[in-house]
This record gives structure tokens, C-alpha cells and sequence, in this order.
């Protein structure tokens, strides 16, 4: 009878550790699958933003910023001072 006891308690007690690892298997399967989410997200925003960057730093779109934001204009040639260069 002491035996049978045992073997039940050990068959108890290997089960629960089972469960225990498949809870954990099914926990980080979620894990992995959420974060495959955010990294596929994440890809796309970047590439989002080197599309921006691009557009933004193209000199029809700085210059148009320069002319609208700064309120800057195109210089007349009696603006412009020439320099010579140093080097000889």
C-alpha cells in the first residue's frame, strides 16, 4: 500500500512539473509571436522614416522651407561677395 502511495504522489508531483513546462512553452510562444508583431511594426516605421528623410532633405522641398519658414530669398548678385582664395 506504501508503494502505491508513493507512485500516486510521484505521478502527482511529475505531472504538475509537465504543466508547469507547458505553461511555460505556451507563454513564451506568445512572447515570441507579440514581439514578431512589434518587430514587423517597428521595420515599417523605419522605413517610413527614411522615406521622410529623404523627402525632407531633397533641395526643392529645403527650399521651399527656407523661403516659407525663414522668410529667406534668393540673393541679388549685388549681395554676393567674392572671395579669393588663399591658396596660391
Amino acid at each position: 500500500m506504501l508503494f502505491f502511495i508513493a507512485g500516486v504522489a510521484f505521478f502527482v508531483v511529475v505531472m504538475v512539473v509537465k504543466l508547469n513546462a507547458r505553461s511555460q512553452i505556451f507563454d513564451l510562444g506568445y512572447r515570441i509571436s507579440l514581439a514578431s508583431g512589434q518587430k514587423r511594426k517597428l521595420i515599417q516605421e523605419k522605413k517610413r522614416l527614411e522615406v521622410e528623410i529623404q523627402y525632407l532633405r531633397s533641395p526643392a522641398v529645403a527650399g521651399e522651407k527656407i523661403k516659407n519658414k525663414l522668410d529667406m530669398k534668393i540673393p541679388s548678385s549685388n549681395q554676393i561677395v567674392r572671395l579669393r582664395s588663399s591658396r596660391q
